[in-house]
């Protein structure tokens, strides 16, 4: 079974974490001096992906106390679970649900 493979690279100024899942899908999430920026192929229907890029940056937002790299090593243990954005999706609409 292939697994997801995930690449990153923290600077002094900026940072990013990029997924290719098994099944294609993929994301790079990025945070510089500009902001953050998050593009995602999870769906070839548009629709479809902005609402899983607002499903996947509610998940994504700071928890109280934690830091940028605790934050890419939440969403790197989170895509490791996973061969699919259509999986992760799933999983983290139940987890804002609550």
């Amino acid at each position: 079974m292939e697994k997801t493979k995930i690449t990153k690279k923290i600077n002094h100024d900026s940072m990013w974490i990029k997924a290719q899942f098994p099944s294609g899908a993929n994301f790079r999430f990025s945070i510089g001096r500009s902001g953050e920026r998050l593009a995602m192929a999870f769906s070839n229907d548009q629709k479809i992906l902005r609402e899983q890029m607002k499903i996947f940056m509610k998940w994504l937002n700071f928890r109280e106390g934690e830091t940028n790299q605790q934050r890419f090593d939440r969403i790197e243990d989170l895509c490791m679970k996973y061969t699919s954005g259509n999986q992760l999706i799933q999983s983290i609409s139940s987890i804002n649900a609550k």
